[in-house]
């Protein structure tokens, strides 16, 4: 009963905004009806090749930017010989594989992926971002029923996030009587709450027990995606740290499965000091990737920064991302009279941005709040040296001293003295250390077992 009184309640207030914008709606959801007609017709076709439907509105780079609508791209893969068991796999993104975030990387690597070693599986890919345009309430129900027609066909749901496709994906899977595997990067109702200031407690904290005093808002988001991962039938997470969250959320453990995450870094150049001089970068460096916001307290980056400057005056620190801080970040680098030492280089391309982290002397991950992070795998694999704030996943994935330096989350004073021990470091010391980073990104990061692993689960599912 609670079930339908909260999917009624969401069903609602998209219907609301219908009624106010009655002629823009019709339109929308006419086209992504045509869109998902389009592909239930191409799911009827022979699974002998990968089919992906790819939502192209914003899909730029690798998948390139083909129409205003979804088109289909037949990509061609070797079956496996005695295979019959062929599935379809609807897989419900939050955003496109051309934008940065956890679910973005993670799904340009499975569509990597699929197509080399999942040749008995066919992809189609219900992207959120087609709909961002719309109006709140309105872009979810039309997601919903692009969502919906698109799954007619399916064998099961692959979500990529609890909330902006985890609920729509979660009523899809029982209207289809199919089942549905979530993939939870982390605490979305928590992040939203951090983002309008009415969250005070850490992450685990609120997972635990402070989301029921959180605002009404904040609390049907943290009930609705701990609904969603108690209906799954299974779900993906990468690492222990989220595990325990998804487990606080009411799941039971054996229900959940870790699979780390996966950072495809561009080839590295090999010589950094090449680069710095192509690059006309002098003197010590430091990067910080991520969206701004308060969690990432890329803040203590710039106040240690001003520390860092008392022993190494031509210190710099270039911060890669966008977000809500930006204003009051560049506010701080004035105040703390470092303003000509920080460079906002907003959202770059993922080549560029690991051209930057490859010519870096250390990233810098300052964060109180990790699931798995991407750009630490990402720089450990292009032999930059990382600190990071000895939190959720970074603990799991950092040794400090072997593959970098952890640090308490969001101290400056802490941070300025590891990025002082990186800039005094021996040659061969450095070179011990980006070495065991390396090795240590390959261990937890290999595409091939973390990509095998999916496709056991989603098989799993199915029989």
């Amino acid at each position: 009963m609670l079930d339908f009184l909260i999917v009624s309640a969401w069903i609602a207030e998209a219907t609301a905004w219908v009624a106010l914008r009655a002629v823009q709606v019709q339109l929308a959801i006419a086209a992504h009806l045509w869109c998902a007609a389009m592909a239930g017709a191409a799911a009827t076709r022979p699974p002998r090749s990968l089919l992906l439907l790819v939502d192209a509105r914003q899909n730029k780079g690798r998948l390139k930017a083909m129409a205003e609508s979804a088109q289909v791209l037949r990509v061609r893969a070797p079956r496996i010989a005695g295979k019959k068991d062929n599935f379809t796999v609807v897989v419900a993104a939050p955003l496109s594989p051309n934008e940065s975030g956890g679910p973005a990387s993670h799904l340009r690597w499975l569509v990597k992926e699929a197509q080399e070693n999942a040749p008995h599986a066919r992809l189609g890919i219900v992207g959120f971002w087609e709909v961002r345009h719309l109006p709140a309430g309105v872009r979810h129900l039309a997601y919903l029923v692009r969502l919906l027609r698109a799954s007619k066909d399916a064998s099961l749901l692959y979500a990529l996030d609890p909330l902006s496709v985890g609920v729509p994906a979660m009523v899809v899977s029982r209207a289809r009587r199919a089942p549905l595997v979530l993939r939870v990067p982390g605490d979305f109702a928590w992040e939203q709450g951090m983002l309008r200031k009415q969250v005070a407690d850490d992450v685990e904290t609120f997972a635990k027990c402070a989301w029921r005093q959180a605002p009404l808002g904040l609390r049907v988001r943290a009930w609705l995606e701990r609904k969603v991962a108690q209906t799954a039938t299974l779900v993906i997470v990468p690492s222990k740290f989220v595990a325990r969250l998804v487990e606080d959320w009411g799941v039971p453990p054996e229900r959940v499965h870790v699979v780390p995450s996966v950072a495809r870094a561009s080839e590295p150049s090999g010589n950094k000091a090449a680069l710095r001089a192509v690059m006309g970068i002098e003197g010590p460096l430091f990067i910080a990737v991520g969206r701004l916001v308060p969690w990432k307290h890329f803040d203590a980056a710039v106040r240690a920064v001003r520390l860092v400057r008392r022993k190494a005056p031509k210190a710099r620190l270039i911060i890669v991302g966008e977000g809500p801080e930006r204003s009051s970040l560049k506010e701080l680098a004035r105040k703390e009279g470092v303003k000509d030492a920080v460079q906002f280089a907003g959202a770059l391309p993922a080549d560029t941005t690991h051209r930057y982290i490859e010519a870096a002397d250390a990233l810098v991950l300052p964060s109180s709040y990790e699931g798995l992070s991407h750009t630490l795998l990402e720089a450990m694999a292009l032999g930059t040296l990382v600190i990071a704030s000895r939190v959720g996943g970074n603990a799991e994935l950092v040794e400090d001293g072997a593959h970098g330096f952890l640090v308490p989350p969001g101290n400056p004073r802490a941070l300025a003295a590891a990025m002082n021990r990186v800039l005094t470091l021996s040659p061969e010391a450095h070179a011990r250390m980006v070495a065991a980073a390396l090795a240590r990104a390959q261990e937890v990061a290999r595409d091939s077992e973390a990509a095998s692993r999916i496709f056991a689960l989603w098989q799993e599912v199915l029989h």
